[in-house]
């Protein structure tokens, strides 16, 4: 009777791609916690995704906040211009995880041009 002696080395198969993941992980976390907006709490989205938000989603954010308009106001203005678009999607682009797509974009941009200040809706 001859014996066998069979090994399986189970760190060469899974070991070094878990390392190498869990490195990763632990270097994004060290860079984003020097980040000062991750020290602040004033982090979003976009900045901790990276991801880019479209031009006009940027003059969204800028004409809203020069209206001194939130989120949901500017909705119920836009709305007004029939230019509907909901709570949901406005958060979602200006957070960077949606972009508008190029028809909306269109006239959106065309939207913003025509009414760079608007009136306040009452409650």
């Amino acid at each position: 009777m001859v014996e066998i002696a069979i090994s399986c080395d189970m760190s060469q198969t899974f070991g070094p791609r878990m390392n190498s993941d869990s490195k990763q992980k632990r270097e994004r976390v060290r860079q984003l916690a020097q980040n000062p907006k991750v020290k602040t709490g004033k982090v979003f989205g976009a900045d901790l995704q990276k991801s880019k938000i479209h031009p006009t989603v940027k003059k969204l954010t800028a004409w809203r906040k020069l209206n001194r308009l939130s989120q949901r106001k500017a909705v119920a203005v836009l709305a007004k211009y029939y230019f509907h678009a909901t709570f949901a999607s406005l958060r979602s682009w200006e957070e960077g995880r949606r972009s508008p797509n190029s028809h909306t974009a269109a006239i959106l941009e065309r939207f913003l041009l025509d009414h760079p200040s608007v009136e306040r809706l009452k409650k």
